[in-house]
């Protein structure tokens, strides 16, 4: 019996618009979930009825169509009103009014992320659209993130059905859509056991924060602060130890006191610290009020600064002295242009006349752009890659251009177009 795979004749006589209407009628009245549509869509791809990347783009297009149409739902709603249901829906499920607050503020302050992530989670993914709309989140972002989640989710299950369609056994659409979803809620109740977990060793001061015992347990702390936001961590697990040995290959006890933004769990401090750097040389710059924690206890002498990496040039740090290198571990690629300066000017304000930053990418490129670099009068020079880290990283090393070459592109500014780069680098 396979009631799902009866559907295929159907969505292939009426072409490709049915498909992009089958998914934007699925997000308004879900009778036939949209894990089984999409298989069945897989499936009749892999027969040859569509090309598999019109079949993806259409129901993209149904799904954010119909995700739209739900979020201007949600956004009908008065804003008092909206708050007014949400205050009583918290008080319904036990949530005191403190922590609701915490939770809208941390809903505004990462909207992006926090979409994006709701459009693969089977169990909100529905609502989720709705929500944003009673929030009034931006709408711009909303559609950007709406299309990232709703195309990774139904990649996902066409992609199985078409896979599935080539295999030695005939398949059960119905079967199969059901065993994708059973997996992806098991891999949701996992990540929410991690996050509690996280949750409660946090409370408890326990294992989290011990100094001789990471592996595992830095695992957990870590995965818990990705799923809280994924854009700041900007990884799926902490740095390698080959990343390390590359960040840290060129400093040495001399560079002393060195700089370190955005340090996480310490794989990169340890690494400094078997280069020779004393601990007590050390300024850790960590905006996570869980890694920093960790840190203190793991690295007592060093000085940990809870703050936020932008603000580092403007920190008064008592007794530091001009430091000899800086490693960063900030994800510079998900921060604004200006963000990204404020980050640099604070860090080279701190450094000697030829010290260095170094920073990792998981790009290709530097990830700090030419114009933001020029306008700094710095340069960047890869110093090397490593395939061993999850996803494989490379190192670039950032210093300062010799004084002629900075007056060089100053007065090269001033003969091209009036604003040129700093309208690049504020875009």
């Amino acid at each position: 019996m396979d009631p799902v795979g009866t559907l295929i004749p159907w969505i292939v006589t009426f072409g490709s618009v049915a498909l992009a209407a089958a998914t934007f009628l699925e997000r308004l009245i879900p009778v036939l979930p949209s894990y089984m549509l999409l298989v069945v869509i897989g499936m009749a791809s892999a027969e040859g009825h569509f090309a598999l990347p019109a079949a993806l783009a259409m129901s993209t297009i149904g799904s954010v169509l119909g995700c739209i149409a739900v979020y201007a739902i949600g956004a009908t709603i008065s804003e008092n009103r909206s708050r007014t249901l949400f205050e009583r829906s918290a008080r319904l499920a036990g949530i005191p009014s403190a922590r609701f607050g915490r939770w809208l503020e941390r809903f505004r302050a990462n909207e992006y992320s926090i979409v994006v992530t709701a459009q693969v989670v089977p169990s909100v993914r529905v609502i989720a659209p709705g929500i944003s709309g009673l929030l009034r989140a931006n709408f711009w972002r909303f559609l950007g993130a709406t299309t990232l989640g709703a195309a990774l989710w139904d990649a996902l299950f066409i992609g199985v059905g078409y896979l599935a369609t080539f295999g030695a056994d005939p398949t059960n659409a119905s079967v199969l859509a059901l065993e994708t979803v059973a997996a992806l809620l098991a891999a949701e109740g996992l990540l929410f056991a991690i996050w509690s977990a996280g949750a409660k060793h946090r409370v408890a001061g326990g294992g989290l924060y011990d100094r001789d015992h990471h592996g595992a347990s830095d695992l957990l702390l870590f995965l818990r602060a990705w799923i809280s936001d994924p854009l700041r961590v900007a990884a799926v697990s902490p740095s390698s130890s080959a990343l390390a040995d590359l960040i840290t290959s060129e400093i040495t006890s001399a560079s002393s006191p060195v700089i370190e933004l955005g340090p996480g769990t310490g794989v990169f401090t340890r690494a400094l610290l078997k280069r020779g750097v004393p601990e007590d040389r050390l300024v850790l710059v960590e905006s996570d009020p869980d890694f920093s924690r960790l840190l203190v206890g793991r690295f007592p002498s060093a000085q940990v600064l809870s703050i936020d990496a932008a603000r580092f040039g403007r920190a008064g740090i008592a007794g530091l002295a001009s430091a000899g290198a800086a490693i960063s571990g900030l994800p510079l690629l998900s921060m604004p242009p200006k963000k990204v300066m404020a980050i640099l000017e604070g860090t080279f304000d701190r450094l000697r006349p030829h010290g260095a930053l170094y920073q990792f990418t998981y790009g290709l490129r530097c990830p700090i752009a030419r114009p933001v670099l020029d306008r700094l009068g710095l340069k960047a020079v890869r110093i090397g890659g490593t395939v061993a880290n999850l996803p494989p990283a490379s190192v670039y090393r950032i210093t300062r251009r010799p004084r002629r070459a900075r007056r060089d592109i100053n007065a090269n500014r001033c003969i091209g177009r009036p604003g040129a780069v700093v309208d690049s680098v504020n875009k």
